[in-house]
């Protein structure tokens, strides 16, 4: 699965990647708001995590005006800012989950795996045809009830493979 990575903090930025991509994420970072809008503009996500405080444009505003241009990509916000009015705010400007810095990657990994259970519009949550059952949300494969063991480079050329296309869509 693709994910995007808004932060603005070489390091935390890098750990995210890192991690994400450790656990079989296909990983693409950016540094400032207007790169993540610009990303969002021109690939499909699965799910973005983005920090508030950036430069150029602050997450919330890149989330904002990436669900005017209809953009539906599951979106946990990462910040340091705790108060309830700035949650309220990040959830109110479309993220679909808030997390406040310090965190635990487990639980940020937790968190990613839940918006991935509610697939956006057009997406795929599973795959099952003839035997094979394809499960994005768990990561697990199975062919007629056994489980098939991939690596995450495995699963995510299978989920290219069998993920729709917009041109398959417009046929």
């Amino acid at each position: 699965m693709r994910v995007l990575v808004a932060e603005d903090e070489d390091p935390i930025r890098d750990l995210l990647a890192r991690g994400l991509s450790e656990n079989g994420y296909v990983v693409d970072a950016a540094a400032t708001g207007g790169d993540a809008l610009h990303l969002l503009r021109i690939y499909r996500y699965a799910a973005a995590v983005i920090d508030w405080r950036m430069p150029e444009m602050t997450g919330v505003d890149v989330i904002r005006a990436a669900r005017r241009l209809g953009h539906d990509v599951p979106v946990l916000m990462l910040t340091a800012r705790d108060a309830l009015r700035d949650r309220v705010e990040g959830l109110d400007a479309g993220a679909d989950d808030y997390l406040v810095k310090p965190f635990e990657f487990d639980e940020l990994l937790a968190r990613l795996r839940a918006l991935l259970r509610r697939p956006a519009r057009g997406s795929l949550a599973s795959f099952e045809m003839d035997g094979l059952l394809v499960d994005s949300a768990t990561r697990r494969v199975s062919i007629k009830g056994e489980e098939v063991d991939l690596t995450p480079k495995e699963f995510a050329v299978l989920e290219l493979l069998i993920s729709p296309t917009e041109a398959l869509r417009t046929v």
